[in-house]
């Protein structure tokens, strides 16, 4: 079940990932050319938000519908699917948009202060991170098409679960490889110390970290997790009725 899950979802991201691609690499080039003639870096966070959260809605609305699916016996509710995404982007569109934006800044902050640090100047330094943005945008698409999509699918399910009148409890699942994210030997959170945990529906999973804290999610992927709890996510909820 979990493999065919992740070629299914595999899927939705590889779909994904050339629109949030192009945004990306279109919104650093306008910053880098700014900074070439300015010598300093902004964000117009306003229109990259709306670009980032048009960019994005492809593969929250994929994903949503294939969380729903999943949920409602493989067939996918177009009803509870536009009614979920709604709610998704009331909730969490802008903030997710805003999210991206600022570490695309920040990263492109690192590279000039590198540049500056090798004694390079504005206008060198800009240079070479244009002719860097496409690889740049594309490995970041990737990452964030994954990240998002699978909140999306997890997201969606959720609302279904919701939206059934059932009495439910939801059961934490890994796809048991080596690639789920364990304490090891570097500080963070245990995904694999959550397998097969269970909860009532309403309830949030308490994922625990290496420094003995908890941080509660609704579902693997809750946008309300901190990056290190989210990102690359693969963990997926199953439903069973009380």
């Amino acid at each position: 079940m979990a493999q065919s899950r992740l070629v299914r979802e595999d899927a939705l991201i590889a779909a994904s990932v050339g629109p949030l691609e192009d945004t990306l690499a279109a919104i650093m080039d306008q910053m880098l050319s700014s900074y070439e003639r300015t010598r300093q870096l902004t964000l117009p966070e306003q229109e990259a938000t709306n670009q980032l959260i048009d960019a994005m809605n492809i593969g929250w609305a994929a994903g949503i519908g294939f969380g729903v699916s999943e949920f409602v016996a493989q067939k996918q509710d177009t009803s509870l699917g536009i009614r979920a995404l709604t709610g998704y982007l009331r909730e969490h569109g802008a903030s997710r948009a805003r999210l991206v934006g600022l570490t695309t800044i920040r990263q492109i902050t690192d590279q000039i202060v590198r540049g500056q640090r090798q004694g390079l100047t504005p206008v060198q330094i800009a240079k070479d991170l244009l002719n860097r943005v496409p690889a740049i945008a594309l490995t970041r698409a990737k990452i964030i098409a994954a990240t998002e999509i699978h909140s999306a699918i997890q997201f969606g399910a959720y609302q279904a679960a919701l939206a059934s009148g059932k009495t439910l409890i939801k059961v934490w699942n890994t796809v048991e490889d080596d690639r789920v994210r364990d304490f090891g030997s570097a500080p963070g959170f245990s995904h694999r110390a959550m397998q097969g945990t269970s909860v009532a529906l309403e309830r949030g999973f308490s994922v625990p970290h290496s420094n003995g804290t908890f941080e509660s999610l609704l579902y693997p992927g809750d946008p309300a997790g901190s990056p290190g709890n989210i990102i690359n996510c693969r963990c997926f909820v199953t439903y069973k009725e009380v």
